[in-house]
């Protein structure tokens, strides 16, 4: 996590191990909130990594840029792995595309892992 002008940079490690072969096209989504007293989160900003493609394996460091209109009210983050669904080329979670079909039958917390460290 770097703050610069407007803007935060993360570094995401990603590993995603024996994923179907459908499922080439991934990137990581994160949200930027802070909490606004007696009304609930507020949206700072919101980022995507780079597409990037893998072939059943992957293991590397993602970078997703989030701007953000106002980078001192960034308090809480969500990461979001998601994948290019090939039945209707949209981006959705991945959880979402793994279990909804079951051609890919598997469970997403066996099928791939991921670790955020915040202080990067």
């Amino acid at each position: 996590l770097s703050p610069a002008s407007g803007q935060l940079t993360f570094q995401v490690p990603v590993e995603l191990i024996n994923i179907h072969a459908d499922l080439k096209y991934w990137r990581v989504n994160i949200e930027v909130y802070y909490i606004v007293p007696n009304t609930g989160p507020a949206l700072v900003g919101i980022g995507n990594s780079r597409l990037f493609e893998i072939n059943r394996n992957y293991n590397g460091i993602i970078t997703v840029i989030v701007r953000c209109n106002d980078v001192s009210k960034a308090e809480n983050y969500i990461f979001k792995l998601q994948i290019k669904n090939p039945e209707n080329m949209q981006w959705a979670d991945a959880d979402k595309v793994l279990r909804s079909n079951p051609k890919y039958n598997v469970d997403p917390s066996k099928v791939y892992k991921w670790r955020v460290d915040k202080r990067q």
